[in-house]
């Protein structure tokens, strides 16, 4: 059972403590012996503001968010953004976004993802649709 969900910004706060009082606050609420639910979609916006705003790398990003989801009043998709942080600092040129939804797609068996992203298709096993009367392309070798 969870007391409530937590938005990214409050994980922000946690994590990053620039606006002192929020980090606290925010850090006081994840300690308070309550359950907290945080949404893939705010995991997600964790990460891209970390990398964007706050110029972590892709190993600190992961750090940082799988450090907060593993606290014990966190309830989150732990396994999913284990697999989802593989891919992502494996493959520098692929978007957090674009590692979740191939991730996704394979954990709730609704693989592959199908996608025009050449990128994510010859990086992942997500399958590049074709227009109508064009060859499809091979994929290159992993």
């Amino acid at each position: 059972m969870s007391d409530g969900s937590l938005d990214a910004n409050v994980l922000l706060r946690a994590l990053i403590d620039d606006i002192p009082d929020q980090g606290r606050a925010a850090r006081d609420l994840i300690r308070a012996g309550s359950q907290w639910f945080v949404d893939d979609v705010a995991v997600i916006e964790v990460v891209f503001v970390l990398g964007r705003a706050y110029g972590l790398d892709r190993s600190q990003q992961r750090e940082a968010t799988m450090g907060v989801l593993r606290q014990p009043s966190i309830s989150a998709s732990l396994d999913l953004f284990e697999d989802v942080f593989d891919l992502y600092v494996g493959h520098p040129k692929l978007s957090i976004q674009d590692c979740y939804l191939v991730v996704a797609a394979g954990q709730r068996r609704r693989a592959p993802l199908h996608t025009f992203d050449r990128k994510l298709a010859n990086q992942t096993d997500a399958v590049l649709v074709t227009l109508p009367g064009s060859p499809p392309k091979p994929k290159p070798a992993r």
